[in-house]
């Protein structure tokens, strides 16, 4: 019999716990392709950070007929290209079901790139969401760290985090959260899943959250059974432990029917073609340079900017009269509460 993740599990938050190659990032998947055969008009959209995991989705299992037909952004997969300052176009576009099947891939991103994105997706899409979207944070830790790395966005980053976690849901967005790194992810966006598939891990410290999880939601004997066989399971296995489901299972998780990118490469995968799901790659160009347009012309900050750069040349040409910030544009920034009161390059009087 197939196995089937049970339906109260998708319909919560889930988190994907395990060290690397113990087969957590294939679980999450094929959770995703149960979701999508399921309903096919289901929307999910994977924020893949690092490692560029996910295209394979859009293949086959043997790579040579077409996959899941996600549209891929940025990455060396993608379809279009991305930048980090398209998080909020992005976000609105996923909210609005405009993008139902994306994988946003980082990979390419500079440093910081992450949380720059991040912080004006996740508002973005509380904000404007509309009926019901999976979201697939892989390697989560990125996003929400227990400990900070000084990047200066992280802080906004790990309450952004929080508050999908806490209040995404009453939106319509059911978290999937993947890390190897479980120490490090912020206990808060942890603590908010209500399951939890658990796939080796050996680290002590990696265990310590998984075991203070299990303790708040499976009785004393499962327990002990699974904090007794985190380290070593095998790869493939997993505990799927639910106290809205109320299930407290190990188990073998079939193969995905999609192509397994993100598993270790051998000889002569470099020379695989893989035959992938095809998209319209100009209605993709046409739907995120609208929406990027948007958000530009709407950027109040971006504005300022634009006005205080012409202020500056003509006060290099010995021009005296100053651009004047359009005053719908400083009515709509009173109205979302972004304008403060005059800025000295700005011409504030009305016109």
């Amino acid at each position: 019999m197939t196995f089937a993740f049970p339906r109260a599990v998708l319909e919560q938050h889930t988190a994907f716990l395990g060290k690397t190659g113990s087969g957590k990032t294939s679980t999450a998947k094929l959770a995703v392709e149960q979701i999508l055969a399921a309903n096919p008009a289901a929307r999910v959209c994977v924020l893949d950070p690092i490692k560029s995991d996910w295209w394979g989705m859009t293949s086959s299992a043997d790579g040579q007929r077409p996959g899941l037909p996600f549209y891929i952004l940025g990455g060396p997969r993608g379809h279009v290209a991305l930048h980090d300052s398209a998080g909020k176009a992005i976000g609105e576009l996923v909210a609005t079901g405009d993008l139902p099947l994306s994988i946003i891939d980082m990979a390419d991103f500079n440093a910081g790139g992450l949380q720059k994105f991040f912080n004006d997706f996740a508002p973005a899409l509380m904000k404007r969401m509309r009926g019901v979207v999976y979201l697939v944070i892989e390697e989560a830790h990125e996003f929400a760290p227990k400990e900070r790395a000084g990047i200066g966005a992280e802080n906004l980053a790990i309450h952004n985090a929080k508050k999908l976690a806490t209040a995404g849901r009453s939106k319509g967005i059911r978290l999937m959260v993947v890390t190897q790194r479980t120490q490090a992810l912020h206990n808060a966006v942890l603590g908010s899943c209500d399951t939890m598939i658990a796939h080796r891990l050996t680290a002590p410290a990696d265990q310590d959250p998984v075991k203070k999880w299990l303790k708040s939601n499976v009785d004393k004997m499962t327990f002990e059974r699974v904090s007794s066989s985190l380290a070593s399971l095998k790869t493939g296995s997993g505990w799927l432990c639910s106290g809205e489901a109320q299930v407290a299972d190990l188990v073998q998780f079939p193969k995905i029917s999609t192509f397994d990118n993100s598993a270790t490469p051998t000889d002569g995968d470099a020379e695989l073609h893989v035959q992938t799901a095809p998209v319209d790659r100009d209605r993709l160009r046409a739907i995120i340079g609208d929406a990027v347009k948007l958000a530009e012309e709407n950027d109040v900050p971006r504005l300022r900017a634009e006005i205080i750069r012409l202020n500056a040349e003509l006060a290099s040409s010995g021009a005296s009269q100053t651009v004047a910030a359009p005053q719908e544009e400083i009515d709509a920034a009173y109205q979302e509460g972004l304008w403060t009161g005059c800025i000295p390059s700005w011409t504030c009087s009305r016109t």
